[in-house]
């Protein structure tokens, strides 16, 4: 009778327990078995796919979940990626196994106007209007509306939100800041595929693409024949990059403040010599579920960026009829503009969200039906479209759950370089995934007696806090203290005379920046910053992870996998008890 009454009590309690999803229920088994991509169980028939959403800065809220997803030893459990503008670099270093956040907790709000500049932002908003009137004054305007770009805009201008400085200045394997490691992508990719996802306009239709390695977008075939013509990777036309960087470049290129649209050719494409007018994949598909599910998905666990309850528009704004539609106008894309006028981007990301919602409190063993990923909304549709915007019955179907951080977190602009708000945002993304998934990987948080608000503390410390307890430690512990990265340990004098040095650098750094051209300038700026960034590692390598309880970390790193960078984080408050409070 006593047992009877624990089942039913488990039995009652089973639709309250955050692990009663199907998505969830898979995370789970997969984490018990071991099972790895390619090589599942006999009885593991399920795709499951991790969708990252971006948005500009707000990517470093997905940007801390899939570090927790990391942490928690959980990496293998999804078959595949994809990843919509910022989520695709972040899915880009998740493949290779590289946990770079501190490009969002650091590098990025570090660069300043090298990579965010509202004054360029406003130039070029100025620009494309000039594009516009320019067109419609001097170019004798089609019957059919179209307007007429009369000239091509200067790629040499550099935008207001430089996405080449993420491209070539950090994620770069050859000078970057944090390389990715192209080698570990490409062994990482042929397991665990990435897909980029990315708006387009082809042969005058409008488009969702997902671009991969199966298609060669992202390397040259080397085992074609030599002298076929379709081994090559996906390339710019313009000539300025090709394959994984030119399709990360056109899944982030961000109507009105990343420049023009990058017109590709893909390798699928190159024998009828079709060209791609590509944008940032916020524009079809901002979260890229319906893609992962329309190519056999049949769980996705999607990141987003925005909180729980957040504010959707569903009128369009100054952006939808100003900032986008002038930015296409002036680009040759009439159609694209009238799609973001009438609120077509707005009414994607809104269905979306009641999609994933819907999925989140689904029990359904067949799971919820997927929005196809194409434009359906905002412009005029053919009867085939129009049939399939209405009958649901039509779209495949699939478990979905999504990963939010609460209604009372700050959401981050997509523009922020404010470090403190960009931790609390990568720190908010870490918790929040931490606390649902630590289940799923055996980790009982109230067992060891941690929240996960307070392992996100421990893993991403404050920077002010950092410092203080580097101060009171260094009153107690010697100078010949091992140093805690991989930079070669120097002394306080040294730091203060390469600083001295940077000082009298700057004013003929000043002349050398006027007379440079726009590519020098860049160059210039990217050595400056790894000065900075190496000055500041110098500053930080005394400094521990946290001013946390040594029981804290040892607490967790007892349950957590053995995965090295959560080790690395963690260990200096374990190896000195003097950090104990």
């Amino acid at each position: 009778k006593k047992l009877q009454e624990e089942e039913d009590e488990s039995n009652s309690m089973k639709f309250d327990l955050p692990l009663d999803h199907e998505v969830l229920n898979l995370i789970t088994r997969r984490a018990q078995s071991g099972s790895i991509p390619n090589n599942r169980d006999a009885d593991d028939n399920a795709h499951l796919a991790l969708s990252i959403e971006g948005g500009g800065m707000r990517g470093a809220v997905s940007a801390g979940m899939v570090a927790a997803i990391a942490s928690l030893g959980l990496c293998d459990a999804f078959d595949s990626l994809y990843g919509s503008s910022a989520g695709s670099t972040i899915g880009a270093y998740f493949v290779s196994r590289q946990m770079c956040t501190d490009v969002y907790t650091h590098i990025l709000p570090e660069a300043k106007t090298s990579f965010v500049s509202k004054k360029r932002i406003m130039t070029s908003l100025v620009r494309n209007l000039a594009n516009v009137i320019s067109s419609r004054n001097d170019v004798s305007e089609p019957s059919d509306g179209t307007l007429v770009r009369p000239k091509n805009t200067s790629n040499s201008i550099k935008p207001g939100l430089n996405i080449s400085y993420i491209l070539d200045g950090v994620m770069c394997s050859q000078n970057g800041l944090r390389p990715l490691d192209l080698e570990s992508f490409r062994i990482g990719d042929a397991k665990q595929p990435l897909r980029i996802v990315s708006s387009t306009v082809r042969d005058g239709k409008m488009e969702t693409v997902c671009f991969g390695s199966k298609e060669n977008d992202f390397f040259e075939n080397i085992q074609d024949d030599i002298a076929s013509t379709n081994n090559g990777a996906t390339k710019s036309t313009c000539g300025e990059r090709s394959g994984l960087y030119a399709c990360l470049h056109a899944s982030m290129t961000v109507p009105g403040a990343t420049g023009p649209p990058i017109n590709l050719i893909r390798n699928v494409d190159r024998s009828s010599n079709i060209t791609r007018t590509c944008f940032d994949a916020f524009c079809y598909e901002p979260i890229p579920y319906r893609s992962a599910v329309e190519e056999g998905a049949t769980h996705v666990l999607a990141l987003l960026t925005r909180p729980e309850g957040c504010e959707l528009k569903t009128k369009p704004g100054v952006y939808e009829r100003a900032v986008a539609s002038l930015y296409f106008k002036s680009h040759g894309q009439p159609e694209v503009a009238k799609f973001f006028e009438n609120g077509g981007q707005q009414y994607i990301y809104l269905e979306d969200i009641l999609t994933l919602d819907q999925a989140r409190d689904n029990s359904s063993e067949n799971g919820v039906p997927v929005p196809p990923p194409k434009v359906l909304y905002g412009i005029d549709l053919d009867d085939d479209a129009k049939e399939m915007a209405i009958n649901r019955d039509s779209w495949k179907r699939a478990h979905l759950y999504p990963v939010v951080v609460p209604s009372d977190s700050k959401e981050l602009s997509v523009l922020s370089q404010d470090k403190d708000d960009v931790l609390y945002a990568i720190r908010g993304g870490f918790a929040t995934a931490f606390g649902l998934l630590a289940p799923a990987a055996g980790l009982d948080l109230e067992k060891i007696g941690l929240s996960a608000e307070r392992v996100a503390e421990l893993v991403f410390p404050d920077s002010d806090s950092n410092n203080n307890v580097r101060e009171k430690a260094n009153k107690k512990r010697p100078d010949t203290a091992a140093a805690t990265t991989s930079i070669e340990k120097v002394s306080e004098e040294d730091v203060e005379e390469q600083l001295e040095k940077t000082e009298k650098r700057k004013p003929r750094l000043r002349l050398i920046r006027r007379r440079a051209t726009p590519r020098q300038r860049q160059e210039i700026n990217l050595a400056d910053q790894r000065e900075t960034m190496h000055t500041e590692e110098l500053k930080r390598q005394e400094s521990p992870p946290a001013p946390c309880k040594r029981s804290d970390a040892k607490s967790l790193l007892a349950h957590l996998p053995t995965e090295p960078w959560t080790t690395s984080q963690l260990a200096y408050a374990l190896e000195n008890p003097v950090h104990t409070q």
